[in-house]
């Protein structure tokens, strides 16, 4: 399956020039604030899936800590806006684009993925419009001089059985193929607002302290007490099924911690309170860090 790019000049920059010119300017920021540089002991993460002029910011946070040396693959989890495919999907073979050239499907590792579940099917449908996984690659192709392969998982259904089957088996597939390979979640945080079907403005502070009860369970690497804080508090988290999942599968990596790198919403960039998307860039490492909130 070759994919073509479906949100190149609407999410980020249509154009490798400014595209990268972007990526370089966020990447930057995010190491001047924190200080950090890459973290060889992240194994996996969480990143926001909006336009880069709202979360791109945040999501750079992430991608600034991942190991210096180029992974095998990087798997990606997110969920699925489109309602088209499976309710979990997998593609196991071919490649995407985007302005920065093609990634490659890790048909091997995609493969021992499926072996262990029987919930994920391989269904290059349910990701032809999806762009929550999309819009990731770029930082991923960014980053390292020769990027590393990848397997995409879409997640239309998104209760704790069947997130934690799909963390179990990326996990455990990738235990066996012995190497390198980093899992990041996709996913925003709580949408308010008019344009949510509200029925009132919200600020800011509203909509973080809902969003901070999610990212302590995450903190917590608590998978199903995610999945419980977002239903129980109707938390409108696009992708905590795949958080959840990513959780389970950094555990099986050997993940202790998690640290959130950076929170921020939409407002911050448009000052609209019709409108308010939370975003959080979190990384689980084998040792070290902590909970810290850096708004």
């Amino acid at each position: 399956m070759y994919r073509p790019p479906v949100v190149a000049g609407s999410f980020y920059p249509a154009s490798e020039k400014e595209l990268r010119k972007v990526l370089t300017k966020y990447l930057d920021q995010a190491r001047a604030e924190t200080g950090r540089e890459m973290d060889e002991q992240v194994v996996a993460g969480v990143a926001p899936h909006a336009g880069y002029t709202y979360s791109g910011q945040i999501a750079a946070h992430l991608y600034a800590t991942l190991p210096k040396e180029k992974p095998r693959s990087i798997v990606l989890i997110g969920p699925n806006h489109t309602g088209m495919g499976s309710g979990v999907a997998i593609v196991s073979r071919g490649e995407w684009s985007t302005p920065l050239g093609t990634i490659k499907i890790d048909e091997a590792l995609a493969k021992e993925i499926l072996s262990y579940s029987d919930i994920i099917d391989d269904d290059p449908t349910a990701h032809k419009e999806e762009h929550s996984l999309e819009v990731q690659i770029p930082f991923i192709q960014h980053i390292y001089l020769e990027t590393p392969k990848m397997v995409p998982i879409t997640m239309m259904l998104q209760d704790y059985e069947t997130s934690n089957e799909v963390g179990e088996a990326v996990g455990q597939a990738i235990k066996k193929m012995g190497d390198k390979v980093i899992v990041i979640a996709s996913t925003d945080f709580t949408h308010a607002g008019l344009a949510y079907g509200d029925l009132r403005e919200y600020t800011p502070e509203e909509v973080e302290s809902q969003d901070m009860k999610a990212i302590e369970k995450i903190l917590s690497l608590d998978p199903q007490g995610l999945i419980d804080c977002v239903q129980r508090n109707n938390i409108t988290m696009c992708g905590y099924g795949p958080v959840a999942a990513t959780i389970t599968a950094s555990k099986k990596l050997g993940a202790k911690k998690a640290r959130l790198l950076r929170y921020g919403t939409s407002y911050d960039v448009s000052g609209d309170r019709r409108a308010i998307v939370g975003y959080g860039a979190i990384c689980f490492t084998l040792q070290g860090g902590g909970g810290s909130h850096q708004p």
